[in-house]
């Protein structure tokens, strides 16, 4: 379990699944800790972003 300020995409590379539970705002804006990781997820080619609810 990290804090998603902790976890960077090149760790994503070397996993075979990642769960993301975290809580929202707004309009489904991720927390302010895990704005640059949900950012760098988006703009990345390659990976399969499953649900967004």
């Amino acid at each position: 379990v990290l804090p998603m300020s902790r976890y960077y995409l090149e760790i994503l590379a070397h996993e075979s699944l990642v769960l993301i539970v975290t809580d929202t705002y707004g309009n489904g804006e991720p927390p302010y800790n895990g704005q640059e990781f949900a950012k760098s997820l988006y703009e990345k080619r390659g990976y399969e972003i499953i649900g967004n609810s």
